[in-house]
């Protein structure tokens, strides 16, 4: 079973403000259920892509953004065929793989794999069910930086979703977040910004605007000749949210 995780997008349908962010689309690539080593460029195109899906939701193009780049009912069936494995089991063995290993590797392999069917809302009532999202969460205080890393990039894949975005506030993900706006992993702070940008609302927004945050993200503004995805991720997160506050 192959699940296409990201298909190209139009030229011209790129948010204007996104456009700037540092990030360029990408042809379609796939998992499939063999062992995979993730790339670091993978990461990197999935937080454009749902910062640009975000855009098209907020401005009437879900429909758009449903039918192009995610799975549904049907979809999933013909690439499943007769004989092969339920999403739900298939994500269930997933998680079950990561519960019993004691190989870090193997650990590091199963969350990023968890994190490409985050991108995909049809995934998500499974993910839901098996407290994926949870899992996630637990990585972020994990010493491993690529457990960090997949997790943070899973948890950045899936909260532009309302009751994913609940799950991740109630249940403390905040703080943790936070604190990898200070790793030395460069997709870790990008999936950090990006996932912010989502969590912060009117009932965040005291929790996430701390002074601490805005200077951070103020320093990787003004960072551009250092790291232009820094900068322009952070410029939009400051220009979205603190000229609300």
């Amino acid at each position: 079973m192959t699940v296409v995780l990201i298909t190209t997008v139009p030229k011209h349908a790129h948010p204007p403000r996104l456009r700037q962010l540092g990030y360029r689309p990408l042809g379609a690539f796939g998992a499939s259920n063999s062992t995979i080593q993730p790339k670091h460029s993978r990461l990197s195109l999935r937080i454009y892509q749902a910062l640009q899906t975000a855009w098209h939701r907020l401005r009437g193009g879900q429909k758009w953004a449903e039918e192009v780049m995610f799975s549904n009912a049907v979809r999933q069936k013909e690439r499943t065929g007769k004989y092969g494995t339920a999403r739900d089991q298939y994500l269930q063995d997933l998680v079950t793989e990561f519960q019993q290993t004691v190989h870090e590797e193997t650990k590091e392999q199963v969350v990023a794999h968890l994190a490409n069917f985050a991108y995909d809302p049809f995934n998500f009532e499974y993910l839901r069910a098996l407290n994926v999202l949870d899992l996630f969460l637990d990585c972020l205080a994990e010493p491993n930086e690529k457990l960090v890393e997949f997790s943070l990039g899973g948890i950045c894949n899936c909260v532009a979703d309302s009751m994913n975005a609940s799950i991740v506030v109630k249940n403390g993900g905040i703080p943790l977040i936070i604190q990898c706006l200070s790793s030395p992993v460069e997709n870790t702070v990008l999936s950090a910004i990006a996932t912010l940008y989502y969590l912060c609302n009117p009932a965040t927004r005291k929790e996430i605007l701390k002074p601490e945050v805005v200077d951070c993200m103020n320093k990787y503004a003004s960072a551009g000749d250092v790291n232009k995805k820094f900068s322009n991720l952070a410029h939009s997160f400051l220009a979205t949210h603190l000229n609300e506050s």
